[in-house]
Formats: C-alpha cells, structure tokens, sequence
C-alpha cells in the first residue's frame, strides 16, 4: 500500500508472542497486586465456595512437594550452631507452604527478651500494602504493613485497631488508631521482612501461587461433578412398560384394579415382579447415559490438574487410565520440582538464618561475624526394591558395552557415582561385588553373560 509517496507495509499480528516495540513499555514498581489468601487458603483447607468438589486435590498439590523438599540445615560444622535449627525447622516448612500456597510470605526475626529466644514473624502478602523499591537497583528499601485488629479494652469490650508499621533500615515505626501506644524501635539488624515469593520472574519481589496455572481446571471440575450429583440424586428410575393386549387387563394381572391404580401407586421401588404376556416387554431407564459424558469429562480435567500443578500421578494416590510412567520418571520429575523449590528459596533461608543468629548473638552481648551456608536435608526418594532394580538395569546396560572389552570396572564405578550420587554410598570394592553377584542372577537368564564379562566361575558365589 502507497500513501503519499511512501510504501505501507502492514504488520501481521498472527504471532501472539512476538509483538511491535513499544516507545515506552511500563515497569510497575508500585507492587500493588497481592496475593489472595482467602482463596489460596481455602482451596487448601477446602472451604472456599465454588471449588469444593475439586478440593481432594488442592492439599495434595502443597503438601507432596513440601515433604520432599525438608527443610534448610545449616552447612557448619558447628554442632551447637546446627542443634540451635533444629527447634525451628517446623516454622520454616511453613514459611515453604505458605510460599507456595499463596505465592508469597514475608517474615520477620525479632528477639523476644520473655523467652529469651528468636522467633519468627510471618506477614501475609495482603497485609504488605506498600513496598518502596529502587527503580535502578531493584532493591526494596521500606516496607508498610497494616492490619485491622479486634481487641478487647479494659472493659471486656470488642475494638478495632488499625496498625500501620514501617520497616526501613534504621528504624521500625508502628502506629495505632486505637487503645495502643504507638512506639519506634532501632531496626537492630538493618534488614526489612524477609519475603519468599514462589516463581517469581527476574526482578518481581512477589510470585505467584502453585494453584495458578490450574484454577480453571479445578472449577471445572467442580461444576462437573456437582452437575453429575444433581443429576443422580435428582433422578428417579423410569419405568417403561410394552403392553400388546389391553392394558387395563395387563394391570388387574399385576394385582392392581386398572391401569390408572398402576401408574399412580406402582413405582420401580415397589415393583418387585411383573407378569408379562409374549409380547409384553418391561424396561427400566436409569441415570447411566446421562453421567457417563461427566466421567469422560472428569477425567479430562483430573489429567489436566495433574499435568499442570507438576506433581506426578504417582503421588495422587490413583492411577489415570493410559498412564506408561513408570516410578523411576515420576520420581525424577518429583525430584526436578522439589530441587527448583529449593533453589528458589534458598538465598532467602539463607538471609533469614544468618539473621537469627545474629540476633541471638547480640541478646547474648556478642558479635559474630559468621556467615553460615545452607544445605537440605538429604532427599532418599527411592525405595530398597527400586534401588534394586536401578542396579539391576545399570548392570545390564553395561553388560553390553563389556562385550567390547571397552570399559572397565573402575570406568563403570565413576559412571555409576555420576548418575546416582545419592543412591548409594558403597565403596568401589562393593560396587564390584554387587556387580558380579548382579550378573551372575542375571545368567540364569541368560548364559551369554558368563561368557560376555568373562566370568565363569560365577556359580560359585
């Protein structure tokens, strides 16, 4: 196309993730979009109107890769260090699922002098209503928490109290609208609350919760199988009877005076025997047909449920017709997720953690200078007989390259430690016996084997 002198090209937009550059695209410092907790809450505890049908599943999405992931430990050799944890790790598989279930939480470590302890203070996402942050850094550099308290005053008398608290790095300043003193307290660590978003993109403080991607499915699901309910309860069996002399007859046969005394006293409840004539045919129509299209479409959205919350059929207690994983690939993917919820959150463990202890060194009138890493607690996903069967397939696997004579045992041991460092912790001595003892079963299958690793007195074993 020409338009006064110049050619006119028109851009195709049938690519919906690539688009024209935008003169000035916004980047949204403001943060004002927080998390749902009543709705992540009560999908969770299945309370939430609308998706209570569907709510067998929304617990199971949580809690399956929060119990793989444990919990921080610190990575020290300091026994007093690791023990001082270990009262804590049930807050911080919290502080896991709460990240994951609303997408975002933030917590705050301050010293209690009653107990004499460290504790932790966890901040619900709607409650952090304004966050200031460095357009140039990223940084978050003040943070305002408001919350609306009921309280009983002197009296036994129901208030409420608006409580608006700023965290900057110098000072902590919290204001009441009601019976409490305002106060301003030294920031002692110059830290703000600790957020944990979940799946955060580069750059945002806040993420998204676990439920987001399969919400819909999760309310469709609902309104199917609440749709299927009514109809099954809704629904009274039918009965249809062909009658090829007089009806009236057909009745009185039944036991009943006419046809008009059958059709209103007999039901297909009461009707325990019906005497028919040659051609005379009684059928009964159930809700069967009227169902069956809900459980196809049932199905359907329990297979999208599972594929888009990440946890593996294995772990749902179930199996899904058509399913060819095996536990091996479920495992691995359980373990994909698991190590991505960790790595996510471990620089904010590690922040808060080194805190904690900061803290509690500075109550004691002391200083520590320390900085402590973090590792997990070891995940031992796969049972004994898996164990067993992983064994038995590597030895099989290497079984053919032995018949080159191109590798050795010390060259199988290193590829056996590189692909399962944490199934086993056997020497290289046992890794050798197992081997052996291995194929060796194996023979009995298959005599070649003897032969192949060139082992023939293997019987003896």
């Amino acid at each position: 196309m020409t338009f006064l002198g110049y050619e006119i090209t028109k851009v195709s937009d049938s690519n919906k993730t690539r688009r024209s550059v935008s003169n000035s695209p916004v980047v949204d410092f403001t943060n004002k979009i927080v998390a749902d907790s009543v709705t992540t809450k009560g999908l969770y505890r299945n309370t939430l109107n609308g998706y209570k049908l569907a709510g067998v599943f929304a617990k199971n999405i949580i809690d399956t890769p929060i119990a793989f992931c444990g919990f921080p430990i610190p990575q020290t050799d300091d026994e007093e260090i690791i023990n001082y944890f270990l009262p804590y790790n049930y807050n911080f598989v919290k502080i896991l699922r709460q990240s994951h279930r609303e997408g975002t939480v933030w917590v705050w470590p301050w010293y209690d002098s009653k107990s004499a302890s460290v504790k932790l203070k966890f901040i619900e996402d709607n409650q952090v209503t304004t966050v200031f942050q460095d357009p140039i850094t990223d940084e978050i550099t003040s943070v305002i928490i408001t919350r609306s308290i009921q309280a009983l005053d002197k009296n036994g008398m129901t208030v409420s109290i608006d409580e608006k608290t700023t965290y900057d790095k110098q000072k902590i300043t919290t204001n009441y609208s009601g019976i409490y003193k305002n106060s301003v307290k030294r920031n002692v660590l110059g830290i703000l609350p600790i957020n944990f978003p979940n799946m955060a993109d580069a750059g945002e403080i806040r993420g998204y919760s676990d439920y987001t991607n399969i919400l819909p499915d999760l309310m469709d699901y609902h309104r199917t199988a609440l749709s299927m309910s009514i109809q099954l309860n809704d629904f009274k069996t039918k009965l249809v009877q062909t009658i090829d002399g007089d009806p009236d007859t057909w009745a009185e046969n039944q036991g009943f005076s006419d046809l008009d005394d059958f059709i209103l006293n007999a039901t297909p409840q009461k009707v325990s025997m019906i005497f028919n004539s040659k051609d005379d045919k009684t059928e009964f129509i159930t809700a069967k047909g009227m169902i069956d299209s809900n459980i196809e479409a049932l199905k359907i959205s329990y297979k999208k449920i599972v594929q888009g919350c990440r946890v593996p059929e294995l772990f749902w207690g179930l199996k899904q017709e058509g399913n060819t994983n095996t536990a091996e690939e479920a495992m691995t993917s359980l373990i994909n997720l698991v190590n991505e919820k960790r790595t996510q959150s471990e620089p904010k463990f590690t922040l808060l953690m080194n805190s904690m202890l900061r803290l509690n060194a500075i109550a004691q009138g002391s200083f520590t200078s320390e900085t402590i890493g973090i590792t997990w607690d070891q995940l031992d996903a796969v049972s004994d007989v898996s164990r067993s069967e992983i064994f038995k397939n590597f030895c099989e696997g290497i079984s053919k390259v032995f018949t080159s004579g191109v590798i050795t045992i010390d060259q199988a041991f290193d590829m056996w430690e590189e692909n399962y460092p944490s199934f086993t912790n056997m020497t290289k001595d046992e890794f050798q016996e197992g081997l052996i003892k291995t194929v060796s079963l194996l023979q009995r299958k298959n005599s070649s084997y003897a032969e192949t690793m060139g082992m023939n007195d293997l019987d003896s074993i």
